[in-house]
This record gives C-alpha cells, structure tokens and sequence, in this order.
C-alpha cells in the first residue's frame, strides 16, 4: 500500500493524467506496462517493482515541464526520461529512470546523459511535493533497447563532450555499470556523479515491435 504522504499528495496537488493522455502517474501496481512510439516503430518494455509501495510516472518526457525554465542552453533542465519509478524499500525510497532508444549508439549515448541530468533536478523537484527525501546512492537509472552500435565500437576511441567537459569513453562507460552526469552544486560549479546503470535489453517481434521485461530485486 502507498504511503499516506504520498497518496496525500498525488490525491491534492498532481494530475494524474492530463485530458489529452501524454503522460499517466500510476501506483500501487506490482508492475508497469512502459511504451514508446517511434518513426521506426513501438516499444514495450514490462517493468516489475516487486511492491505495491510505489509510484510510476510514464511518458514523463511529454510532461508538461515548468515555463520559468529556459528552454535553451548547456544547463537546461527542460528534459526528461521517459519514464520513471520511485519505489519504497524498507526505511528509504529509490528512483528508477528509464530511458528507451531503439539503437544506442555514440551519436545519442549523450542525449540519454543529458536527460538523466535534468530528470535529475526535476524529479528531485517532484519528491518534495510527495514528501519523498532521495539519496544520490539510491537513484538507478536503465537503458533499454533494441540494437547496439556502441559494443562493436573501438574502446580507445574518445570524444570530447561540449565545451569544458573532459573527455570520455562512451564505449568504456556503456559497458561499465555507472554512468556519468554533471551536476552543479550551490557554488556553481560542476561535479560528475555516477549513478548505477543498467542496459535492458529488448527483443525485436512483430511488425518491428521492441519488447522485453525487467524485473527490479526483492525489496
């Protein structure tokens, strides 16, 4: 069962779902049906949350997302994974982003970190409303997909990110288990943080649809 604090909030200060159904906040589901529609097909990811103690916003990339925020620029906070999942265990709560890309490659390898350090902040945002406190150390993020262009590529070739960041081996962290974002502390500078990630991957069906299921560990 949700928490009361939480069901609180989501019963007084969100929309569920907007009249025209880009994005859903669902909760209490023991597991969550995560879509994608693309030029090149759809996607169906099945994500088990293995309990009832938790929320999930999908398609939070058509959210909506507040106009105060510049919409442009290096630091944009306008962005966000596709979907999301927080989830109580034990005496702390957990984020789960997942990002969908029919082909992860070194072109959008990139736009999924850049996503990851907006939803970031957002999502964080978001938490205070639900009255959830979120640790650096419980925030998980996933990449599912269908094909992948970065394994088969040379692991001793890097690129530099834009202006003023190191370089970096997509090939190496793909293949890591972190992935890396920056984010600015309250002296504004930027500091890598490395959140635990793991690819899903999906498998191609009828009429090039992607699907696959995860299954999250045991609270």
């Amino acid at each position: 069962m949700l928490d009361k604090r939480v069901k609180f909030a989501l019963d007084n200060f969100l929309t569920l779902e907007p009249a025209n159904h880009s994005y859903k906040i669902l909760f209490s589901e023991l597991s969550y049906e995560m879509l994608e529609y693309g030029k090149e097909g759809k996607a169906y990811l099945i994500f088990h949350v293995g309990t009832d103690n938790n929320l999930c916003v999908t398609n939070c990339d058509k959210l909506p997302l507040w106009s105060i925020l510049k919409e442009v620029g290096e630091l944009t906070i306008r962005k966000c994974v596709d979907h999301f999942v927080l989830r109580k265990k034990s005496d702390h709560w957990e984020l789960h982003m997942i990002e969908m890309k029919r082909t992860i490659s070194r072109n959008n390898w990139y736009n999924v970190k850049d996503k990851i350090r907006a939803s970031y902040f957002t999502i964080k945002a978001l938490s205070v409303f639900l009255g959830i406190s979120l640790r650096d150390e419980d925030i998980f993020v996933y990449t599912a997909y269908g094909y992948d262009k970065m394994s088969s590529m040379n692991t001793g070739t890097s690129i530099r990110l834009p202006t003023g960041e190191r370089l970096v081996n997509y090939v190496d962290e793909w293949k890591s288990g972190r992935i890396y974002v920056k984010l600015v502390d309250f002296n504004g500078e930027e500091n890598p943080v490395g959140f635990s990630h793991t690819p899903i991957k999906l498998t191609e069906v009828e009429d090039g649809c992607l699907k696959g299921s995860f299954l999250l560990p045991p609270v």
